[in-house]
């Protein structure tokens, strides 16, 4: 492969910047980026933006990813023009933000927002203990656009999943249909994203998906750096979209347990992310596949 000149990275969070062996809920809460790894992103995105694409809301990002300069928040229901800061204040003012962007407009928003609440409702109503409920907001807190129900906390989750889950995505279907309005068109009804391998299932309140969150970002870095070549990193189904709209695209392998198909041109181990992002700062931004480690082993056929 030619050399290639990177002007971007666009990245997951969860899975990618920080292992998806994270345990939420329970005894040890580690899901934050591992520190080497922050301070080698701060120095990247002094010389190139670096750009965050996630099922997570801002106000969970913003304080985990503060070297980010735009985020596509709960799969690009909302993009954030972000001021890069060391500041570990977690505040969220004018100071940090310089622009927000809805993918739809809010009054379809509210009114799908109650819908995720009434989600809530029922599960909680049903008592689901082995689940947590991850609500995901609009950056000011006004709307909730969408959920994660979260079971990676379980010692035997691959069972939950192959027995339980099912359950509860006829639950979430069953409700959804229940109370949406039959006139409304399909871009904007509420929809379930499922995984075949990980220990959760995203409902965001209108369509949405990682590849219209990268065409938003995509737009807005035009004017800063041009026809871009954007590397992006992942590590699921849901990063596909986006895996197949960027200039070279990177798996990242956090869980052994996890085996999902990625639509990649290469893949790392997570713990081998910092040292080929190291490699591709002292090269300048140009990347080779000389730089991946292992690459021989590393490059899919």
């Amino acid at each position: 492969m030619k050399k290639k000149q990177i002007n971007a990275i666009f990245s997951d969070y969860d899975g990618t910047l920080c292992s998806t062996t994270s345990v939420r809920g329970g005894i040890s809460l580690v899901d934050t980026i591992p520190q080497e790894l922050e301070q080698i992103l701060f120095r990247i995105s002094k010389r190139i933006p670096i750009c965050i694409i996630s099922s997570k809301d801002f106000v969970f990002l913003h304080k985990r990813t503060r070297f980010a300069n735009i985020f596509s928040c709960v799969l690009g229901m909302e993009t954030i023009i972000h001021n890069s800061h060391y500041s570990n204040n977690n505040e969220i003012n004018n100071s940090c933000i310089k622009r927000q962007d809805l993918i739809a407009n809010s009054h379809s928003l509210m009114d799908n927002s109650k819908l995720l609440h009434n989600i809530v409702e029922i599960l909680q109503t049903h008592n689901h203990k082995d689940i947590i409920i991850e609500e995901k907001y609009t950056s000011n807190r006004e709307i909730l656009i969408g959920l994660t129900i979260d079971y990676r906390h379980l010692e035997d989750w691959q069972s939950f999943k192959e027995n339980k889950e099912p359950m509860l995505r006829e639950t979430i279907q069953r409700s959804i249909n229940t109370n949406l309005a039959s006139n409304i068109s399909s871009k904007n009804r509420p929809f379930i994203q499922v995984y075949s391998s990980h220990p959760f299932l995203d409902v965001y309140g209108v369509e949405c998906n990682k590849g219209l969150a990268f065409d938003s970002i995509l737009l807005h870095l035009e004017e800063k750096v041009g026809g871009a070549n954007v590397m992006y990193l992942g590590d699921s189904e849901n990063d596909n979209p986006a895996f197949r709209k960027s200039d070279i695209s990177i798996g990242i392998r956090s869980d052994i347990r996890l085996n999902p198909i990625l639509d990649c041109k290469y893949m790392l181990d997570f713990n081998q992310l910092p040292l080929f992002l190291r490699g591709l700062i002292d090269n300048d931004f140009i990347f080779s596949e000389n730089l991946l480690p292992n690459q021989a082993d590393q490059m899919k056929n």
